[in-house]
């Protein structure tokens, strides 16, 4: 709770000092709790970010990056890992500055971004994967994919509590598609995930990719890890069925303060299980937005930029 409160303190004090007078553009004027400041769901524009550098061009080419429609839906939330996402990467992409982030390194010292030097690669926000056969309401969607000399899938994380389980283990008890939160066979079904029972194909790819086969497994591998195994499969599982990891790279990126996203946090042990599952672990990075921002500041025209992002959040 001290992480949250910190960085709800942060963002109540930048939306003091960079809003000041403009009240109306908000659901509340006061900080309650642990609640972040939230705009106006019509105004929820203003949570993105723009450098000081670009034009009004480029200014609308940043906020068009992300269609409303497929905000999620606390987009208008100053906690939002997504407004943050398109906040840093609208930025460097509009503005031909995505090959500073090749400096950027992973916790092994790796540098998953290095390859977006080529000329003007492809930026995509919520890139969403439509043959993994889930309901096409619900497809695996991406934060951001930067495709280059390599393609990189990037989850954003910002204060959430870990990557994202399972929903099938909360659901009720008597639903049809509630699971036990292991690998075996239940609730009358022929095969062992409710989800493969929906037709959805994870589990025809999840041997190809991880070293956990279609036999019983307790709990199920995927129980917490979930959402990442599912951003794994969108970058590696190709639309014809075939498994490729040669020039993927998939990069969880969190904020170093948060609990969560620490040794001993529920975020970490997801990653930490993941990564040594994998077949190829090369494919598989941990970044810090704070490593990001460092990185904007090696270049001059982003220092500014770089300042307002620390200013927002602290990193």
């Amino acid at each position: 709770m001290t992480y949250l409160n910190d960085l709800v303190t942060c963002l109540w004090q930048y939306r003091k000092a960079a809003f000041a007078g403009q009240d109306a553009l908000f659901d509340r004027c006061q900080r309650e709790g642990h609640r972040p400041p939230v705009f106006n769901w019509r105004d929820a524009i203003h949570n993105v970010l723009l450098a000081p550098s670009l034009s009004d061009l480029q200014q609308s080419a940043v906020r068009g990056m992300l269609p409303a429609s497929r905000r999620h839906r606390w987009f208008q939330s100053m906690r939002s890992s997504q407004a943050l996402a398109q906040t840093v990467f609208g930025n460097l992409a509009v503005s031909g500055s995505l090959a500073c982030l090749s400096h950027v390194t992973s916790d092994c010292g790796n540098y998953p971004f290095a390859g977006l030097d080529a000329e003007n690669p492809a930026v995509e926000l919520e890139y969403q994967v439509d043959h993994l056969g889930e309901d096409p309401r619900r497809c695996t969607s991406i934060d951001v994919v930067l495709r280059g000399k390599r393609h990189v899938y990037v989850e954003c994380k910002l204060a959430e509590d870990g990557v994202g389980g399972c929903s099938r283990p909360r659901l009720a008890d008597q639903d049809p598609d509630h699971c036990n939160g292991n690998y075996e066979h239940q609730m009358g079904r022929q095969v062992r995930c409710a989800l493969t029972a929906r037709g959805i194909g994870y589990w025809q790819y999840i041997p190809g990719l991880f070293g956990w086969n279609d036999i019983d497994q307790v709990p199920c591998p995927i129980r917490c890890s979930y959402q990442l195994v599912r951003t794994v499969l969108a970058a590696c599982v190709r639309a014809d069925g075939r498994i490729q990891t040669e020039g993927r790279s998939v990069v969880l990126l969190v904020d170093k303060r948060n609990p969560a996203f620490q040794r001993d946090g529920d975020g970490r042990r997801a990653f930490d299980a993941v990564h040594a599952a994998l077949r190829n672990p090369e494919i598989l990075h941990w970044c810090t937005w704070q490593d990001v921002v460092q990185a904007m500041r090696q270049k001059a025209g982003l220092i500014g930029f770089a300042d307002e992002v620390h200013d927002k959040y602290g990193f």
